[in-house]
């Protein structure tokens, strides 16, 4: 999926779990899509609460095409 972006590190499976699944202070959730048995995409986000309210902040975001990015939004 690299070739669709300008600029983007390297997010190997080592890194991925480096930075997400195994953060000392945010827990995070990932979404992922594939398409034929093939990953077309990831979506990394955290919830947070403050001052009453909830939201959910999207932290990482990768897909393939157009449609894999909007499966994954939806």
């Amino acid at each position: 999926m690299r070739g669709g972006y300008g600029v983007t590190a390297e997010r190997t499976k080592d890194y991925l779990e480096w930075r997400f699944l195994k953060h000392p202070n945010f827990k995070y959730r990932m979404l992922t899509l594939k398409a034929g048995g093939v990953l077309a995409g990831y979506l990394v986000w955290r919830a947070e609460a403050d001052a009453g309210f909830a939201i959910a902040r999207i932290i990482d975001f990768i897909s393939a095409d157009k449609a894999a990015g909007e499966a994954l939004i939806s």
